[in-house]
């Protein structure tokens, strides 16, 4: 990570390494993409030093405020952003190399048939487990958000109005977060199906 954030030195020292590429996809499966990295790479000058915690956090004023007199600054991303992105990406391409093969292997000539039918099977096994790693993700950050509707909704029981109008926003906030999640994968997941069952 540290190299990255130096820029093209930095990068060129890491590529040089072999590093980087297990650097990028380490952070990539952590929830950080390369554009967080180039904005936070423009505020981490010489000198200065960063902290990188993976919280939930259902207030941003208390840390903002705290930072502020401090001269630091607050990045935040959603993991879940990224992973979503990345699944969603990689049954897209998947499905494109499938397509790809079987377009090639109507082309073939016979004796090539029976390599490019191995390399489909292959990327069609491929593209089930990403349909079903993204199914799996789905499933369980569905049962995260879940804890934390119910923990909303324990909390409300015992807050004052303000406080509660406050807490229904963010469950409602949270639902909608949820179900476009859902549409998005479900929508990249079932054109994969599709694929695998011509």
């Amino acid at each position: 990570m540290v190299g990255i954030l130096g820029g093209p030195v930095g990068m060129a020292v890491g590529m040089a390494s072999g590093s980087l590429g297990g650097a990028v996809s380490d952070m990539s499966q952590m929830g950080i993409d390369l554009e967080f990295l180039d904005d936070v790479s423009r505020v981490l000058t010489p000198g200065k030093a960063a902290v990188v915690a993976s919280i939930d956090e259902y207030w941003t004023i208390p840390l903002d405020t705290s930072m502020e007199p401090l001269g630091g600054t607050v990045f935040r991303k959603l993991r879940t952003e990224v992973i979503d992105d990345q699944l969603d990406r990689e049954i897209r391409e998947t499905q494109a190399e499938l397509q790809a093969l079987e377009e090639e292997f109507n082309a073939a000539a016979a004796e090539q048939k029976a390599k490019l039918q191995a390399k489909i099977d292959a990327t069609r096994s491929k593209l089930q487990s990403k349909i079903d790693a993204a199914n799996k993700w789905v499933e369980d950050t569905n049962r995260q958000y879940q804890d934390k509707v119910n923990l909303l909704q324990e909390q409300a029981k015992i807050a004052n109005d303000r406080r509660k109008a406050q807490i229904e926003k963010q469950i409602a906030e949270i639902q909608s977060d949820v179900a476009q999640r859902q549409e998005k994968l479900k929508q990249a997941s079932t054109l994969a199906k599709e694929a695998l069952t011509v």
